[in-house]
């Protein structure tokens, strides 16, 4: 065997053992983590939630990712499972209320991240178990086939992105792998890091964690950058499709940016959430950035992790999904918020995604880490 392959095969496992060590201290490291052990409690089988929030019976307990309808907003899909356990595509026809399994074609793996194409959106792709494999459908999930491989192997997360005026091209931002680009509807896939800030040793990818694609032109894309711990380098802006980076972090040089989302409506805004809580406003393209985090409201809680940032295309309301604070909207680009709370939980809430459904009434649907997914249903007065 060639010594550098060897080498490269190596230092995967290495990161792999270790990113796999970390995550067990951190579902084990705390007395109050929401861990299976908590499935059972009498606040959890919806008898007790706050007003509002509904227990979703029909989703695993652990959803990786949702990906809405961008052309029908009473379409969600949820990519799920934990070590093949509730693992497929589900979807929902009524903006969350109810789920199907839609997994014909899949194996019997995770899912881990989902796209939904734009133009037409009965095609989706899927990131399917740890080595890598990417599955498409052509009939709203109805049936799925492998299509590809896009190279990474044992990624702990994973996200899809579908460039808005061309269905052939994918990104895929993999903790493992960092930012890689397909340009044929994900049979392959090379990585498009060229300028952005990535180790020194070229075998591990660039440090990318989040990505916003400009609405009205897919080749101007921001990268929320940072590592699987700190090395977090604000964000970066291509406007060549990824070819080549240049930083649009000034003012935010050094914050690991854990959730981008530009503004459908005006693509010179930019919002961008970080794994410390701090929340940034950009409407110029990020030449600049305006710090908003004061006007967050914080309760009792520290430093919560930005998970989700999504904007209503229809009145560029911003949504957002915080640990351990739960959801959040704003009316006003960031500088006064509603605040909707949090399923009951411990102290220490964590999410793994959310999808917005626009309305009237609005629907959001998320899902806390390991244990089950809620739906809210925003009423006109509140939003």
């Amino acid at each position: 065997m060639d010594l550098r392959l060897f080498e490269a095969i190596e230092l995967r496992f290495s990161l792999i053992t270790i990113s796999a060590i970390l995550l067990v201290l951190l579902q084990t490291g705390s007395p109050n983590e929401y861990s299976n052990e908590n499935i059972n409690n009498p606040s959890l089988d919806g008898s007790q939630l706050p007003e509002g929030w509904q227990r979703i019976v029909d989703l695993p307990r652990q959803v990786n990712d949702f990906a809405r309808d961008p052309n029908d907003p009473e379409v969600i899909y949820a990519g799920a499972g934990l070590s093949g356990s509730g693992s497929g595509v589900y979807k929902s026809e009524d903006a969350g209320l109810t789920w199907n399994l839609a997994s014909s074609g899949l194996p019997t793996e995770d899912v881990s991240a989902l796209a939904v194409h734009h133009g037409n959106s009965d095609i989706l792709h899927a990131d399917v178990g740890v080595r890598g494999d990417i599955f498409a459908s052509e009939d709203g999930a109805n049936s799925w086939r492998k299509v590809g491989n896009c190279g990474v192997f044992g990624s702990l997360r994973s996200r899809l992105y579908s460039a808005p005026d061309n269905d052939m091209v994918l990104y895929g931002v993999f903790s493992a792998g960092g930012l890689i680009r397909s340009t044929n509807g994900g049979m392959s896939w090379q990585a498009c890091d060229g300028g952005l800030p990535k180790s020194d040793d070229e075998r591990i990818g660039a440090y990318v964690i989040s990505l916003a694609i400009d609405p009205l032109n897919s080749r101007v894309i921001y990268a929320g950058t940072g590592g699987w711990v700190g090395q977090g380098h604000g964000v970066y802006k291509t406007v060549d499709g990824g070819d080549s980076w240049t930083s649009a972090n000034r003012g935010i040089l050094d914050y690991r940016i854990t959730a981008l989302a530009a503004d459908p409506t005006d693509s010179q805004t930019i919002y961008a959430g970080s794994d410390k809580g701090e929340f940034f406003r950009s409407v110029d393209g990020g030449a600049t950035w305006v710090d908003l985090t004061d006007r967050l409201p914080r309760a009792s809680y520290s430093l919560p992790t930005f998970q989700a940032i999504e904007i209503d295309p229809a009145d560029s309301t911003v949504y957002v999904l915080m640990d351990r604070v739960g959801l959040l909207s704003s009316s006003d680009g960031g500088l006064s918020w509603e605040s909707y709370g949090r399923p009951d939980a411990p102290e220490d809430l964590r999410f793994t995604d959310m999808a917005i459904s626009p309305g009237p009434p609005t629907r959001a649907v998320v899902c806390v880490e390991r244990n089950g997914c809620w739906r809210y249903e925003i009423a006109p007065e509140e939003g």
